[in-house]
């Protein structure tokens, strides 16, 4: 019988950090689990270390090949995952009690949500992080991937991660599951994970998301942003495509403003016609 949750844990030489992360999992009080290490060919003892704790444990699979990267590993893992909702966690993470995994469960069956989030608990974010999220508030901040449950059906829906995001990808992937009408999801007020500072993620700017992040916006965000919002997104693209020289980019997204700042003007009238 294929377990309730997969919990996935990334790893390359963390052979010092990975007890820790490993022994939140083994402390839950729910146990209808199963652990993933997907390791990128570590030089240290992570691999050896992971297997000891296989071997105590059936519930704990390891697998160790080389990998394109974090998501990389990730996405190998949703292939190989059984449980009907994943869990990605840093393999410098831990849970942030003993019964994270029976609060989720209890929220999924529930809500019956394609995706449960709640928030991480870290220094670097002045303890907690960061509560539920709006459209509006996913356009300047990121979901941490450690606060996130998915239904294995998500993948299938929106798909893996973007492997050309090398340190941004979830929140990529986050915008696309966030905004589609297809996937159901629930922000529920518990701290998920303790986040560990000093990851890849902080050390990594993601330059191609950062180009691309306004595109992505538009096109996920088209009819679910506010007017402001969206005039703000499209007027970034109406003066990246004119650095670019796109001149077609440039004049399709400088209609969509003035199309709507007329239709924000036309509101206003409207309104003040009414009252």
């Amino acid at each position: 019988m294929n377990p309730f949750f997969t919990i996935i844990i990334p790893t390359y030489n963390v052979e010092k950090l990975l007890p820790e992360s490993l022994n939140s999992i083994l402390e839950q009080n729910y146990n209808d689990y199963e652990v993933i290490i997907m390791d990128g060919l570590s030089k240290d003892n992570t691999a050896k270390l992971a297997q000891q704790y296989a071997k105590t444990n059936p519930k704990i699979k390891v697998f160790s090949e080389k990998d394109s990267g974090i998501y990389d590993a990730m996405n190998k893992s949703i292939a190989r995952a059984k449980g009907a909702y994943l869990f990605f966690l840093g393999s410098d993470d831990t849970f942030y009690n003993k019964d994270v995994l029976s609060n989720i469960y209890t929220e999924i069956k529930n809500t019956n949500a394609d995706v449960v989030y709640g928030s991480v608990c870290s220094t670097k974010y002045g303890s907690k992080y960061d509560g539920a999220f709006t459209y509006e508030k996913l356009t300047t901040k990121n979901i941490g991937h450690q606060a996130i449950f998915f239904s294995k059906s998500v993948f299938k829906e929106i798909g893996d991660f973007n492997l050309k995001y090398k340190a941004l990808a979830d929140w990529d992937h986050n915008i696309r599951w966030f905004f589609s009408s297809k996937i159901k999801s629930k922000y529920v007020d518990l701290i998920v994970a303790n986040y560990a500072e000093g990851g890849f993620s902080d050390q990594y700017v993601d330059l191609v998301f950062n180009r691309d992040k306004s595109k992505i916006l538009f096109k996920h965000g088209l009819f679910k942003l506010k007017t402001n919002k969206l005039i703000k997104i499209i007027s970034e693209l109406v003066n990246s495509s004119k650095l670019e020289n796109k001149y077609l980019a440039y004049s399709f997204y400088n209609t969509v403003v003035i199309a709507l700042k007329a239709l924000k003007i036309i509101r206003k009238m409207l309104y003040l016609v009414k009252y």
